[in-house]
């Protein structure tokens, strides 16, 4: 069986919980939605088919070369879309010590259950109809991130909020972590151009993180960098 990628980099993870760290990106080429905002917008990436083996190559020589790794990233596209695939690779990488962090848009989730035992971070994305442009997704996340805090893996939520966002769908996200228990992580994100400019207030944006934080306490204000640092 082969997947279908788009890229294998090595880069700094630029946004979220985990903001920082080392990681080797596998970006998997599909996804099942068309976020207004996706930073992959406008861009033609080239798509490959890629076996296991190949796949493990190409991760391997980035790692090797890749100072205080912190883990292999899974992203997208929505890699979910590909989940048989990665049922049969990932347990290589975790045979090699390689810690997984999964990029998800929070709505597919049999497939998450099906790779929970492979995945060490999950970092899954509540879409907003403000900001994504799509039709409400709340039933799909809200059983998303239910089996994602029944999973061992440590795992966060991501809402990308812009100058359309309301305060009612911000309470709303917060009261879908909160529904799961009092420890799991909600980050509020600006959503930014393409030179890492916020498309929000400040003002707004502190208005809107106040309205999450009292809903759901552990909550956090974590803008993207990889735009403004030039970072792929």
């Amino acid at each position: 069986m082969a997947a279908r990628i788009s890229e294998v980099f090595f880069s700094i993870q630029g946004e979220g919980l985990y903001l920082g760290c080392p990681q080797v990106f596998v970006r998997f080429a599909g996804c099942n939605l068309a976020c207004r905002y996706c930073d992959l917008v406008g861009r033609k990436l080239p798509v490959r088919r890629l076996g296991s083996a190949g796949l493990t190559r190409s991760v391997l020589r980035l790692v090797r070369a890749a100072p205080a790794l912190h883990s292999i990233s899974i992203t997208g596209g929505e890699p979910l879309l590909q989940a048989e695939f990665l049922a049969g690779w990932l347990p290589g990488l975790k045979e090699r010590g390689l810690k997984i962090y999964l990029e998800t848009n929070g709505t597919l989730t049999g497939a998450l259950e099906r790779l929970g035992p492979w995945l060490d971070f999950v970092a899954m994305d509540v879409k907003l109809p403000s900001t994504g442009g799509g039709p409400p997704l709340w039933k799909a996340h809200r059983e998303f991130w239910l089996a994602c805090r029944r999973l061992p893996a440590e795992s966060f939520v991501k809402v990308v909020v812009n100058r359309w966002t309301t305060a009612a769908e911000t309470a709303r996200a917060a009261r879908l972590v909160a529904a799961a228990g009092p420890a799991g992580m909600l980050v509020i994100q600006p959503e930014v151009d393409g030179r890492g400019r916020p498309a929000i207030g400040c003002e707004r944006l502190q208005e809107l993180f106040r309205t999450a934080a009292a809903v759901h306490p552990v909550c956090r204000l974590i803008p993207p960098v990889h735009q403004r640092l030039g970072l792929p």
